[in-house]
């Protein structure tokens, strides 16, 4: 597992580690924000990408939701962002759902949203448009495996990576500029879209979930990472050698 040259700006870090049917989900980032656990979520050990588990839904009212805690803004998007994670979408009755979102019933702020008419996904933002996907993935993850996902903004330029690539025209947007309004009221959830829930829960596996805050990680064709950090890199004789490990 490298060190991560970007933890000082990660804002959630879920590795979605615990035993087989546990329901207790830690955050690792330095925050170490309060997860709310709903349903029947838990950790399975026989289905992951990495380490010992995943989080697996079965898309009845199952969900996780990341708390503020102290932290009030911690889920406005005022800049550059990276959200990412693994999902694990079965090849028949998945139902629609979101890998993550923040807002509240009737209310988005934004959210990665999944089709199970498709198999699609897109990333929806409330300042561009609640109708029209701000960037969209050409990708059918249905009986697929693990496959990574990553939305990103650099400047005004957004990304939509699945495994790394850019499949497609629609999963790119370049010189949109989008102020996502900041709502005390509007908690982040993974695996469920925050809007109507519990209508729209995902059955699906979700691994190594991590929400980098003023970092655009990616924003040309990449290679997944692999297990994430949970610490900085390794300091030597005093100084950093960020450069020696993957950013990851």
């Amino acid at each position: 597992m490298a060190g991560d040259p970007f933890f000082d700006q990660v804002e959630i870090l879920l590795r979605m580690e615990g035993s087989d049917g546990g329901t207790t989900f830690t955050d690792e980032s330095q925050y170490a924000h309060t997860i709310q656990v709903f349903g029947d979520a838990q950790t399975t050990t026989s289905i992951k990408q990495y380490g010992v588990s995943s989080l697996t839904l079965d898309g009845t009212n199952d969900y996780l939701r990341c708390d503020f805690d102290s932290r009030s803004t911690a889920y406005d998007l005022p800049g550059d962002f990276t959200f990412e994670g693994w999902a694990n979408v079965p090849a028949s009755g998945a139902g629609n759902g979101a890998l993550f979102g923040r807002g509240s019933t009737g209310n988005i702020r934004y959210a990665l949203f999944y089709n199970d008419n498709d198999g699609g996904i897109s990333f929806f933002v409330d300042a561009f448009s609640k109708f029209t996907p701000m960037v969209t993935g050409n990708f059918d993850l249905r009986g697929a495996g693990f496959t990574h996902l990553a939305v990103t903004r650099c400047e005004n330029d957004w990304f939509l990576f699945i495994n790394g690539g850019l499949p497609g025209t629609t999963n790119f947007r370049i010189g949109q500029a989008a102020t996502i309004a900041p709502s005390i009221m509007a908690l982040l959830h993974v695996g469920a879209d925050p809007q109507t829930t519990p209508s729209r829960d995902w059955n699906v596996e979700i691994d190594d979930f991590r929400f980098t805050q003023g970092i655009c990680r990616y924003k040309a064709p990449f290679t997944p990472p692999g297990e994430l950090g949970t610490s900085p890199p390794v300091i030597i004789g005093g100084l950093g050698f960020p450069g020696l490990f993957p950013i990851y």
